[in-house]
């Protein structure tokens, strides 16, 4: 069972947190996304931080493909996606491709503190 937990840090740049532990399947990342969207409606130009380090999940190309094409996004996000381990990496790797594909910025780190410097010299290029 999927659970998140998701704070929000309002800042000079809007940032959301969100934390996904458990097992993911892709209703449960739709779930994700759509958590994302709700949270940053009214925020065009989000930091997002999308942590899945105590997560487990197995993605398959077309089910991304087909999830991301029924998400609501603002291009103007940045997506960092934090994962455990070479096997998640790689999954989330297929993901942010996915993401970019759409004009979403998004990179995927092992470690957390990496991911919020990337976003914060990311939040910098649009000002």
């Amino acid at each position: 069972m999927m659970k998140l937990q998701t704070p929000v840090f309002r800042t000079q740049s809007n940032q959301i947190a969100l934390v996904a532990r458990g097992i993911l399947n892709i209703a449960g990342f739709h779930q994700i996304l759509v958590e994302i969207h709700r949270l940053s409606e009214f925020r065009p130009e989000c930091e997002v931080v999308i942590d899945l380090v105590d997560a487990t999940y197995a993605l398959q190309p077309s089910e991304i493909d087909d999830l991301i094409g029924q998400t609501p996004w603002s291009r103007r996000h940045q997506i960092a996606l934090i994962a455990r381990n070479g096997d998640h990496f790689n999954q989330l790797s297929l993901l942010s491709v996915c993401l970019l594909k759409h004009g979403i910025q998004t990179a995927v780190f092992y470690d957390a503190s990496v991911a919020v410097e990337w976003l914060g010299r990311r939040s910098c290029a649009w000002e």
